[in-house]
């Protein structure tokens, strides 16, 4: 025997309509060239006559620029032109969970420090989420954005660590550029994988030989099948072309990130030139190309 069972009053139809559950949307990749501070002048508050604000300049992040205190500390940069910057880059530091930058700018040198024309104010080096807390990572990046439009050609870098874990600063790599971020995202399936330096070996007597070298070095693999005309020539090509394979610069997956932002944000080299394929696709403004991008990290 058969139940009967109500299936509603309203005629079949007129359901809402289905609504999916909107995603939260992942800011679009950055890139950080090191075109502009290889060719400026810095000059440092403070010094370890051993450890030079030049190493600043240099790619190796354990060649470290190490301060005599970690209160009222700057960086004075003299860029080779006036550059509308708006972000910048630290890795390699000691900077404690407390750690705060401000980044000021003008075109008269004389006001630099007591009327910039631009001052981006106090603000922690690190996420919203704060310093991440995983043990003996080698190399975290500190990514400083601030909203600028206007080309400066003196900047100043203030930092301080009131952090009781340290009694002074230290800083392997610093960049400052305008950001570049393509107006299309990486593919949902970029690759994360480490190259490790260690050896391992088999031996003639059946034994497993190991020999442990270091840090291994995070490796991105970066599909992107969609690179607007403007952005790859213009941008994407340009950085390949001043890097090469020598060059470092910063590279961060999702910038917007707070949790897992050290994860996906390095200090990178380009492993090879990648191909950029011209497709049958055009956005509002352009043809469209697609590329893969390999990038691992110096250590």
């Amino acid at each position: 025997m058969y139940g009967v069972y109500p299936i509603g009053s309203e005629p079949i139809g007129a359901a809402p309509a289905y609504v999916a559950p909107a995603a939260v949307a992942a800011e679009r990749c950055l890139f950080l060239s090191s075109r502009e501070i290889d060719r400026a002048t810095i000059v440092g508050s403070t010094q370890v006559s051993s450890l030079p604000t030049s190493y600043l300049q240099d790619l190796q992040p354990q060649k470290k620029w190490r301060l005599t205190s970690k209160v009222d500390q700057y960086l004075q940069l003299t860029l080779y032109r006036p550059v509308a910057c708006d972000t910048a880059a630290i890795t390699a530091s000691n900077f404690t969970s407390s750690a705060v930058v401000r980044v000021l700018a003008s075109n008269d040198l004389a006001t630099l420090a007591s009327a910039p024309a631009f001052n981006s104010g106090w603000m922690s080096v690190w996420p919203m989420s704060g310093k991440p807390s995983i043990e003996d990572w080698p190399s975290f990046t500190c990514i400083i954005r601030f909203s600028n439009t206007s080309a400066y050609k003196y900047w100043r870098i203030e930092v301080a660590d009131p952090g009781a874990e340290t009694t002074y600063i230290e800083i392997g790599r610093l960049l400052i550029d305008q950001a570049f971020q393509p107006r299309f995202n990486v593919d949902v399936n970029p690759g994360l994988g480490l190259t490790s330096p260690d050896a391992q070996a088999r031996t003639p007597f059946a034994r497993t030989y190991t020999d442990p070298r270091g840090d291994a070095s995070r490796r991105l693999v970066l599909p992107i099948s969609a690179v607007n005309d403007t952005d790859m020539k213009r941008s994407l090509f340009e950085l390949q072309r001043y890097c090469g394979r020598a060059r470092d610069f910063v590279f961060s997956l999702d910038p917007a990130a707070t949790t897992d932002l050290y994860l996906y944000t390095l200090q990178g080299l380009f492993t090879e030139g990648a191909q950029f394929e011209a497709q049958p696709l055009w956005d509002t403004t352009a043809q469209l190309w697609r590329t893969s991008l390999t990038i691992t990290e110096p250590l």
